[in-house]
């Protein structure tokens, strides 16, 4: 795991993703934004299988974080 990357995507993605709900009845940000560790915990749980929480699935991130789509498959394929 290229830890730089992750940060720069995590930063982007946060950007990307105000005002983004998760699927709880609130409007904060989503959980996946806590921290980087979480970040990268999040999408790849939502990348290998999906999660009932932002960003849900792996077609999710591929819409609205291409780059982070494209970090996810370097790392874990598909």
């Amino acid at each position: 795991m290229e830890i730089p990357r992750i940060i720069e995507l995590h930063e982007q993605a946060k950007t990307e993703a105000a005002g983004a709900l998760d699927g709880c009845p609130r409007h904060d940000i989503p959980f996946a934004f806590t921290d980087v560790e979480e970040f990268f915990a999040t999408f790849s749980q939502a990348w290998l299988g999906g999660t009932c929480f932002y960003p849900r699935n792996r077609n999710v991130i591929r819409l609205m974080h291409p780059e982070m789509s494209d970090y996810l498959n370097e790392v874990w394929g598909f």
